[in-house]
């Protein structure tokens, strides 16, 4: 059997395909077919290890299915046959630690460094990082929470909901009233964006996003140290440096969509502050006048640096 480090490392090498790959390298045979009821099971023969996953339903969560029985294959667990609606909620260590490994094997540290940035982050941006790996928000939301702390909050959770109450929690130290919980999903739901951010008594800043699935509402919780100087998003502060920049001149903001693709393949093998210069030194000149000066402001070089942030080498 291969040993977990290895099968952590060819997902990594191979996203967003990275069970795909694991699965294929231990020569597991995988079989989708209609299950009534589960989202899937994992059985071995002597030689043989076939996993069946349910094809009901979204691809995203046949995807987790598959890592979910692999983590167990490399954990040496039991499988249980449980319902897709359970994924992050089963009270069993030997669940919880596969739901573990499933989501470092779908979304690797490296992936959500690149893309997010400093925290917090938000809806949009969690919402394109499942775009981009493959899997539901509430996937993404919980890989973040088990990563917490070396991303640089202070704590995190994914709270589940069935109506009003509260189904499950996923934590590894943070925990959160059912009350508290109701009320910070209400004001993210009034919320612009659906984010709601306020001062803890310990000085500390908590953001808050509603994350939905067709199987589940959830709140998704940060909470951001004290240094921390602005408790937007990533994905919300390039929302509104986009509006400051383009002023909904739709040529214009082509016209640097189109210049910031051809430049990804180049901004891969560099640190940021090359990219950024190279970029400049490459494209700058094009744009004269007001959009010329928009580009060249401090703002405009915001925008450029957290959308080039996404290809360069930070955090690889």
């Amino acid at each position: 059997m291969m040993d977990l480090l290895d099968a952590l490392f060819i997902s990594k090498e191979n996203f967003p395909k990275g069970p795909e790959a694991v699965a294929a390298r231990l020569g597991v045979e995988v079989c989708f077919k209609p299950l009534a009821g589960c989202a899937g099971w994992c059985i071995q023969n002597n030689n043989i290890i076939r996993i069946t996953i349910n094809n009901t339903m979204p691809s995203v969560r046949q995807r987790f299915t598959l890592a979910h029985e692999l983590a167990h294959l490399l954990l040496g667990s039991k499988s249980e046959v449980r319902s897709d609606a359970e994924y992050f909620g089963s009270n069993h260590s030997e669940e919880k630690a596969a739901d573990r490994v499933a989501a470092e094997m779908l979304l690797p540290k490296e992936e959500i460094q690149r893309i997010a940035g400093a925290p917090p982050v938000d809806a949009a941006t969690i919402r394109k990082l499942a775009k981009k790996a493959n899997v539901s928000p509430v996937m993404v939301a919980c890989r973040i929470t088990e990563l917490a702390q070396p991303l640089g909050l202070v704590n995190a959770a994914v709270v589940s909901f069935k109506g009003d109450k509260i189904a499950w929690i996923w934590s590894k130290a943070l925990t959160v009233p059912s009350e508290k919980a109701r009320t910070l999903l209400r004001r993210t739901r009034e919320a612009s964006g659906g984010t709601f951010h306020l001062s803890s008594g310990a000085g500390e800043t908590i953001f808050a996003s509603a994350i939905d699935s067709p199987i589940q509402t959830c709140l998704f919780i940060q909470v951001l140290p004290v240094s921390t100087d602005n408790a937007q998003g990533r994905g919300q502060i390039l929302i509104e440096l986009g509006k400051w920049l383009f002023e909904g001149n739709a040529s214009f903001r082509g016209q640097v969509n189109g210049c910031l693709s051809s430049f990804k393949a180049t901004a891969g093998n560099e640190d940021i502050d090359n990219a950024l210069r190279l970029f400049n030194e490459k494209y700058i000149g094009r744009w004269t006048g007001a959009t010329g000066d928009r580009m060249r402001d401090p703002r405009g070089q915001k925008y450029l640096r957290l959308r080039l942030e996404e290809w360069t080498r930070r955090g690889r």
